[in-house]
């Protein structure tokens, strides 16, 4: 069980990101092409389930999903944590939020 909130903002998230965490993108690939956050990697989540062994190494990794506005993000944050990724957090507004403030 996580002690972590679920949603995390986008300034919290530049304090805590480092090399060691992972950051999934959760929009489709045509989202994604357009515009993304650098060292993201594309797990729509529509893929989830048959791909999750891909995060099979990160079990015990920071992980934080964005999506456009942070409602996917959040509920695939909430299933990794219900599988035992409890350092999953959801960063809060998404994308748009992040466009507005880089």
């Amino acid at each position: 069980i996580s002690t972590l909130p679920i949603e995390i903002t986008f300034e919290e998230f530049k304090e805590v990101f480092n090399k060691d965490a992972l950051l999934i993108d959760c929009r489709i690939a045509e989202e994604h092409e357009e515009s993304h956050i650098e060292s993201s990697i594309l797990l729509p989540m529509q893929q989830l389930s048959v791909r999750i062994t891909e995060l099979d190494q990160h079990v015990d990794t920071s992980i934080y999903i964005y999506c456009r506005t942070g409602n996917r993000s959040c509920t695939f944050a909430q299933y990794l944590r219900t599988i035992g990724f409890a350092k999953s957090q959801s960063i809060t507004g998404g994308f748009e939020t992040w466009g507005e403030r880089i």
